[in-house]
């Protein structure tokens, strides 16, 4: 949004932005909006039949009532929506909608269910499948998908090219002319420590695990060869194949 807002007319609605990094033309058109998470919130959304888990928790009556009205009152060339579960707050929306999905919403819930021992994975494959019929019903909206790399961008028109016109992607990265590290005393130079943040439950992540262990580490072992690298993996509920390979 931040990066639009710089050539392009822009309102959001989401979280507040960081007043310090937001330009003034986005905090001024920005929508705050809420949504429940405590726990009866998450319950309550993933008992919810219709809808998958995360379209259930982040919805606001009050949000969908506004941005009904934006959309009315207003002239849009696109929305540009983050994820697929906003979705429900466009239904009937006659403007182009780009989906930046992050992730495959239905492959993700894919490999956690199918990583997930019995009984939680039963209800892991029933969002799995609540997730596959909402996305569907929504495909004939949606102008473009934006995916973080091209395996991504596979995946998601095996199953939507027929509705949607578009497929682009937009890298994961860091614009490295403004996050810059601070200066500091260099620290022991016969010493490296690598860190893998996220979520051990998660095929994906064990598989970066593994790559990360059997390419990457020999790698930088070679062009480090009087240094001790270490790789330490820091997330919930690893799984059995984690531990193995940090045997």
């Amino acid at each position: 949004a931040q990066a639009l807002a710089q050539s392009a007319d822009v309102e959001s609605a989401g979280p507040p932005p960081p007043a310090p990094t937001c330009p003034p033309v986005l905090r001024a058109a920005h929508l705050q909006v809420a949504s429940g998470t405590g726990a009866m919130d998450r319950v309550a959304a993933f008992l919810n039949p219709r809808k998958p888990y995360h379209a259930n928790l982040y919805f606001n009556g009050t949000t969908y009532r506004v941005v009904r009205q934006l959309t009315r009152q207003n002239h849009y060339d696109a929305v540009y929506c983050h994820f697929i579960y906003p979705l429900r707050y466009l239904r009937g929306v006659q403007i182009p909608i780009v989906v930046d999905q992050h992730n495959v919403a239905r492959q993700y819930w894919h490999n956690k269910a199918k990583h997930t021992r019995a009984p939680q994975s039963c209800g892991i494959w029933w969002n799995h499948r609540r997730t596959i019929h909402y996305e569907s019903r929504h495909l004939k909206k949606i102008f473009a998908y934006v995916s973080v790399c091209d395996s991504d961008r596979q995946a998601t028109m095996r199953y939507a090219e027929p509705f949607v016109r578009h497929f682009w992607i937009g890298p994961n990265g860091v614009d490295s002319s403004v996050y810059v590290p601070k200066a500091r005393e260099p620290e022991r130079s016969d010493r490296l420590v690598l860190g893998y943040l996220g979520s051990m439950d998660l095929e994906m992540n064990v598989r970066s695990v593994r790559h990360i262990l059997e390419v990457s580490l020999p790698m930088i072992r070679a062009a480090l060869p009087k240094t001790t690298v270490q790789l330490r993996v820091i997330g919930r509920d690893p799984s059995a194949k984690l531990y193995e390979l940090a045997k």
